[in-house]
Formats: structure tokens, C-alpha cells, sequence
């Protein structure tokens, strides 16, 4: 899916999983959006809804089979991120999903 990017390279998919806009996620990953895109900083739609709690979009990213085993440019993956911030929920879904570091 081409689509609209900002100067920091993120996709519209990625700003509605950094902001945790559940329903806009689902309709942009049903459209084709890449969940596994990479932003500057090497962040993907699943290390920022970690790393700011949004469990709902977590799930969806997970069922859309975006990568866990991912790091950004610090090294840290979406788990580590979601430890680091005490975002149970998410750290829960992570644990239980496949390819986590």
C-alpha cells in the first residue's frame, strides 16, 4: 500500500498504532498497510504500541503477523519497551506470542 508518509517516514498505519487508534489500525492493516514498516529510528507499528500501552492495537498487529523479534535503534524489542514502561497487558500479549526475544 503506497500512502502518505511523514518526514520521519512513519505511515499512516504507524501513527494510528503510536496513538491507539484501534478501529483506523484495523481498516488500515485490512487495506494492506505494512505492519512491519520500518521509521526512522528503526520503529515499527508493534514497538511503538508497545512502548506506549496500546494493547488493542498489540493484539491486532500480532494477528497481522507483524515481526516481535524487532529492535529499534537502541536494540530494544516491543517486549523490552513494554517492560520498561509497566504496560502489563501488552507484556502479557507478547510473552504469549511466537518469535519473542
Amino acid at each position: 500500500m503506497q500512502g502518505f508518509q511523514l518526514y520521519s517516514k512513519q505511515t499512516a498505519l504507524q501513527i494510528a498504532a503510536s496513538s491507539g487508534k484501534v478501529k483506523l489500525l484495523k481498516i488500515l492493516i485490512e487495506a494492506g498497510g505494512n505492519v512491519n514498516h520500518k521509521a526512522m529510528w528503526n520503529m515499527t507499528p508493534l514497538i511503538e504500541a508497545a512502548a506506549y500501552g496500546h494493547a488493542k492495537c498489540v493484539s491486532l498487529l500480532l494477528r497481522a503477523e507483524a515481526k516481535t523479534n524487532v529492535r529499534d535503534r537502541l536494540g530494544r524489542t516491543p517486549l523490552e519497551l513494554a517492560v520498561d514502561n509497566e504496560h502489563s497487558a501488552v507484556i502479557r500479549l507478547l510473552l504469549d506470542a511466537e518469535g519473542v526475544l
